[in-house]
């Protein structure tokens, strides 16, 4: 699991859609700029869908990587890339940096290694490597096998989704959703590669990788949990608006009163005085009750239903031919990925259809395949290099969505990002203390029609031989993925992972709906480094930077009636309603009528101007050869502005000037790492994470420990320890428990319980015990 690699330990790393559930997704942004403007590379080229997005979602189709699925196994190092330009050896589009995952690299001494951890949470994991040079030191080789599984906060057990029976909590229905959880999640990854020397000026690298991660999301991401205050709260305020009914419809489909604990609204029961709850109780009957007594039966654990599932799959293959001719280097590179993605909540639909006895949950898969063509020659002359090449990038995304409607498997648009780029690169170095970097990138793409220009240049300068100065400066043109411009709908197919909202004046966005206007996002920025080594390996590094994106695209909600009448299927409603009111108690007995004109769905639109800020200190201190001490600390401003009031009226959170929601001001890091010379190393690293984080709850702080014992024979004894100190963990999301968020001029809501405020977590202390032997 890459995430650990990015875990908030690097300054300007951020992880979003956050939970304790250790299969749970994991998208990466840097600097606060957006997980769609951070691009994902392996061994320096992209995965995974190319392009920007408001979120990592669109229309059924992933707009991001989702580092749930890293070749975490097969990673010899893993390099964030800060800032605007085209970057690295492909261009890749950057608004926001890019995470590199380079894989490991043939050893010159043959090597074999077994390695085998167990650890609590039902944690295991094996890793065969073997790798090495042979026939006389022109091929060398690696070959890797990994599997990692857990059953994670949730070993499989029964469990009883108390926080979604409201109003109903007669057997019959708390029967109807007990079943099975488990966070069960597996990770394999395969890595083969060859590097082959042709003669001593051309080389040849194939690199084949392939990494399958499933999780059982009824414990890695269905961990909602609705708590007592919440429920109390939403009782109060039930009680305050003059109680609640029971309904039922007549043979029109028209609401009818079966039972009613408010006054004025008469049921079979008669006219109640006082304002109550009015709930099936878990005896059968029917009761008006308190919102103490509410709370305490309406409060729990609030799942999607039973056995849904992911899996994220993702092969690559890579060619690298490079040949020195003369003063040119000259390369010729190529590549293949596919990035699919298989989501199933089908049996958490429960039976329907006409005959009644099909899953109509849904489910669907996406293909992302990419393939990219690099011709480069870089001129070696002196003190003046300079390159020159292409680069073509194709995507195709397809993909099959089940049709909860017709009960057939529709086939998806399928969505082309093509790019056609130019560059040219010169370093140049007039003296040893002056260094010059230039890259230029001339790109077309056929997603918006468009050709821009992105540059890239930076002064380094060494006054002397302990201080380097960096002025780095750039623009980059990122695309918006295509199916944010494709004109056609699509609705969620699986109402059971919505989180209703029970207070704003829309209850649920429930699909979206492209725009064949939406434009590029474009970026420029610039940053200010130095870097100062006192003895040894002892230094400090110190960033500014100022990073602006033009033309941020958001989502903005419109009414369902967009899509024509009908245009939400009859079982589909009956999805949300059944999903809505089990969430909300004030929408308990609505109509399909009155629920229709609640629902939403998001359309991208270009309406911001993005302004991030920050300084970022790091650096070690030695205190002797077998103690050190690494240290980071950032702040980063993170604003938007020229929010229109179209999209401030339906995102309440977003305020023009103010730090992005998620994103926090500080961050710090310590580690102290201790060695001997017999093999013994130690280490902790402590986090600091501050308020206004993705876990939305307060600031915070926690600790991951490593200790290992390197015996003879090239044994090796690790003890990892994640969250040493059991820090902010819960195995559950608490709704209700999470902070206010301050909210702009048309926000309504008073306090964290109008808001459903959720509260996130870390998972708890996990501890894993790694025996690895060298063979060879």
């Amino acid at each position: 699991m890459c995430a650990s690699a990015t875990r908030s330990t690097r300054p300007g790393v951020n992880l979003s859609a956050q939970s304790s559930a250790v299969g749970d997704d994991i998208y990466v942004n840097l600097r606060g700029i957006g997980a769609t403007e951070t691009a994902t590379l392996l061994d320096g080229h992209p995965i995974g869908p190319v392009g920007v997005a408001p979120g990592t979602f669109f229309n059924g189709a992933p707009t991001a990587f989702d580092y749930q699925d890293t070749p975490a196994f097969a990673l010899g190092n893993v390099q964030a890339v800060y800032g605007n330009g085209a970057l690295g050896l492909y261009g890749t589009d950057s608004i926001g940096g890019a995470i590199d995952l380079q894989t490991l690299q043939p050893t010159r001494q043959p090597e074999a290694e077994f390695s085998q951890g167990l650890g609590n949470y039902g944690k295991a994991t094996t890793i065969v490597r073997a790798s090495g040079t042979v026939a006389n030191d022109k091929l060398g080789y690696v070959l890797l096998h990994g599997v990692q599984g857990t059953y994670g906060n949730f070993a499989p057990q029964t469990i009883t989704q108390t926080g979604v029976l409201s109003p109903n909590f007669s057997p019959g229905n708390a029967g109807a959703n007990t079943y099975l959880v488990s966070a069960d999640y597996l990770l394999h990854t395969d890595l083969l590669k060859l590097r082959y020397d042709l003669s001593k000026a051309t080389q040849l690298t194939l690199t084949g990788y392939s990494g399958v991660s499933w999780d059982d999301k009824s414990g890695n991401g269905d961990n909602d949990f609705q708590t007592y205050d919440q429920k109390l709260y939403n009782g109060r305020q039930t009680i305050a608006a003059g109680g609640s009914t029971l309904t039922s419809t007549d043979a029109n489909g028209n609401p009818i009163v079966t039972f009613s604990c408010a006054p004025g609204k008469p049921g079979p029961n008669g006219n109640p005085t006082q304002p109550g709850i009015a709930v099936t109780l878990p005896g059968g009957s029917n009761s008006c009750v308190k919102p103490t007594q509410y709370a305490s039966l309406a409060s729990g654990p609030a799942g999607g239903g039973p056995s849904p599932w992911q899996a994220i799959r993702n092969q690559d293959y890579h060619a690298r031919l490079t040949s020195r001719l003369g003063i040119n280097d000259l390369v010729l590179d190529g590549y293949f990925d596919n990035y699919a993605v298989d989501y199933n909540r089908n049996i958490a639909g429960g039976l329907g259809g006409p005959s009644g006895n099909v899953f109509v949950g849904g489910f669907d898969t996406t293909f992302t395949r990419t393939n990219g063509l690099l011709l480069s020659d870089d001129i070696v002359a002196g003190n003046n290099d300079v390159g020159f090449g292409f680069f073509a990038l194709h995507q195709n995304a397809t993909g099959t969505t089940y049709n909860t409607n017709t009960f057939n498997l529709d086939t998806n648009p399928a969505l082309k990002f093509e790019e056609a780029n130019y560059f040219i690169r010169d370093a140049y170095t007039p003296t040893t203390a002056v260094n010059l970097f230039f890259n230029a990138w001339v790109k077309h793409t056929t997603v918006t029609n468009e050709t821009k220009f992105d540059p890239r240049l930076s002064l380094v300068l060494r006054p002397t031989g302990r201080d380097v100065f960096r002025f780095t400066g750039g623009s980059s043109t990122s695309a918006p993925v295509p199916s944010l411009r494709e004109g056609t709908s699509s609705l969620n197919s699986t109402p059971q992972n919505i989180n209703p909202n029970c207070t704003s004046s829309t209850a649920a966005d429930v699909g979206g709906v492209g725009n064949p206007k939406v434009a590029s996002e474009t970026g420029s920025g610039e940053e200010f480094a130095y870097g100062h080594s006192f003895f040894g390996d002892t230094n400090v590094q110190l960033s500014v930077y100022n990073e602006n994106v033009y033309g941020k695209i958001f989502n903005i909600n419109e009414p369902i009636s967009v899509l024509g009448a009908s245009a939400i299927p009859a079982n589909l409603l009956t999805g949300y309603i059944n999903r809505i009111t089990s969430f909300c108690g004030n929408y308990t007995g609505y109509s399909p009528a009155q629920i229709l004109p609640l629902l939403t769905v998001t359309t991208p639109v270009n309406a911001a101007v993005g302004k991030f800020r920050g300084i970022e200190l790091s650096g070690r201190y030695r205190f002797d050869p077998h103690f050190y001490l690494d240290y980071s600390y950032d702040v980063q401003s993170a604003t938007l502005n020229g929010i229109p009031d179209a999209i401030l009226q339906n995102q309440v959170t977003a305020i023009p000037g103010a730090q992005i929601v998620g994103i926090p001001l500080h961050k710090a890091a310590v580690g102290l790492d201790v060695s001997s010379r017999r093999g013994f190393e130690a280490r902790l690293d402590t986090y600091f994470v501050g308020d206004n984080n993705g876990y939305n709850r307060p600031q915070y702080f926690y600790s991951n420990a490593t200790i290992s014992q390197t015996f003879g024979h090239g044994t090796t004894l690790n003890l990892g320890i994640f969250n040493a100190f059991d820090s902010a963990t819960d195995r559950y999301s608490r709704i209700g428990l999470g902070p206010f968020v301050a909210e702009n001029k048309f926000g309504t809501d008073r306090n964290a319980f109008d808001q459903n405020s959720e509260r996130f977590a870390l998972p708890p202390t996990q501890i894993e015990l790694t025996l690895s032997q060298r063979v060879f």
